[in-house]
């Protein structure tokens, strides 16, 4: 209630121009807000702020207004929750920027505010989708060749925008969230193909795998820095299955050598074209060479041009459906998975657990490295890495539901192993143990003979 009064004071001060007092009234209100026991509530730290940055611009103090003016903007920005003080606190950074002669960042805070209310369902607000298609071409860097070419872009990219409103619309507890992203203009066949000849499948016998491992709770290959960065296969979809395979051949080797090499994805694309398997065609090339000495596909393969770093001599491919055997295998490397992309919303995932009932468990028609799994407030969940670049989902990865082969995730994966390098290192393994026991019962020995 103090905090309120003082809030209130403030105001008072301020209609009469009394500057000084309304920052000391306001700030000590902030200060009161600050330290209260949180749950804080941000909104009325935010009306603090935002209060003093006003202040600060009556007083010619642009500098202090605008540091106000973005902190009442962060603030509220994580505590949206369908406000409208969000809209209100951007237009009042805008209109500080546009004072300030910065038009270019006044316009970028004018239109998040009116997309903002748009998504709001704002009732005296018309949609005007120019807005969000000339800050998605800004964001972006978007150039095209034609105006033929950017008015087919623009029909995509706002037939992708009403779809993805229409399913946040209907479904708002989701368990995931959706957003424009740098391939919002494209359709989802762009990016992915049916017409690939994925993996024949070939079940292999994998009793008793499972209770040979103790199955942690959760599992991130890439805290173990042997994952690359998540590349950007650009609107090829056949080059896929070149990313994918190469990716698990390079998580291989530094798992075993922990040295992480960036395998040539334009070799194993010259080389191993679809619809011959990429993984035996890999292995009969005796593995993947470096990027740097076979950097682009050449449109034709040069199998010795470059040295091969990384081979593998063993393919493991699962039986349908078998997640259980999944989180087995994928505690000794990385998992290929194929699944269908173009049922759903996946093109337009942002974060969060994927879980999407309206894709197809049969006819997959995109592949993904599975670097880990986890459990987010119950619901658990494979960590995926994407080939769609680091601006897509969570920073190229994508979580999506485990335990009910979501989008036929489980229907085809594929594991490969250096059996040999994996037995010299068990066999290291238990030398080491060996030769710290021997030493133990030297030691034990020594001093039972003392």
């Amino acid at each position: 209630m103090l905090a309120k009064c003082l809030f209130g004071m403030g105001n008072v001060h301020l209609a009469r121009k009394e500057l000084d007092d309304t920052l000391s009234y306001v700030g000590g209100s902030l200060a009161i807000r600050e330290e209260e026991a949180k749950p804080r509530n941000d909104f009325d730290i935010a009306a603090c702020v935002d209060n003093m940055g006003n202040t600060y611009y009556e007083k010619g103090d642009m500098t202090r207004a605008l540091q106000c003016a973005n902190r009442a903007v962060e603030l509220l920005r994580t505590n949206i929750n369908g406000d409208r003080r969000f809209a209100a606190a951007l237009h009042n950074l805008g209109v500080l920027h546009q004072i300030n002669g910065d038009l270019v960042k006044a316009r970028e805070y004018f239109e998040e505010a009116v997309a903002y209310l748009q998504d709001s369902t704002h009732p005296y607000l018309a949609s005007d989708p120019s807005l969000e298609w000339n800050k998605f071409k800004r964001d972006y860097n978007k150039q095209y060749a034609t105006t033929a070419e950017e008015a087919q872009r623009r029909n995509v990219f706002t037939e992708n925008v009403n779809r993805m409103r229409t399913y946040q619309k209907t479904h708002p507890d989701a368990s995931f969230t959706m957003a424009i992203s740098h391939l919002t203009d494209r359709r989802i066949e762009e990016l992915v193909s049916r017409s690939t000849s994925f993996s024949k499948l070939r079940p292999i016998s994998v009793e008793n795998s499972i209770q040979l491992k103790v199955i942690p709770e959760s599992l991130d290959w890439r805290t173990k820095g042997v994952v690359t960065p998540a590349r950007d296969e650009g609107l090829v979809g056949e080059i896929i299955t070149a990313i994918v395979s190469t990716e698990l051949a390079e998580t291989l080797h530094a798992i075993n050598t922990k040295n992480l090499i960036r395998g040539s994805v334009g070799r194993t694309f010259d080389c191993c074209p679809q619809p011959i398997d990429a993984f035996d065609c890999i292995k009969n090339m005796s593995g993947i060479c470096r990027e740097t000495d076979y950097p682009t596909a050449l449109g034709t393969c040069e199998p010795n041009k470059c040295k091969p770093f990384s081979t593998f001599d063993k393919i493991n491919r699962l039986t349908p459906g078998d997640e259980e055997t999944m989180l087995s295998w994928i505690q000794d490397s990385t998992l290929w998975a194929e699944l269908d992309a173009m049922g759903g919303a996946f093109p337009d995932y942002k974060g969060g657990i994927y879980d999407d009932n309206r894709c197809s468990k049969d006819t997959p028609d995109h592949v993904l490295q599975i670097v880990g799994y986890g459990t987010e407030e119950g619901k658990p969940y494979w960590i995926c890495k994407n080939s769609w670049g680091l601006n897509w989902g969570e920073s190229g990865y994508i979580r999506i539901a485990r335990g009910k082969n979501t989008c036929g995730i489980a229907q085809v994966v594929v594991q490969v192993a250096d059996t040999k390098k994996s037995s010299a290192t068990l066999l290291n393994t238990l030398g080491s143990i060996f030769t710290i026991l021997n030493a133990l019962i030297i030691y034990r020995k020594s001093i039972i003979d003392y």
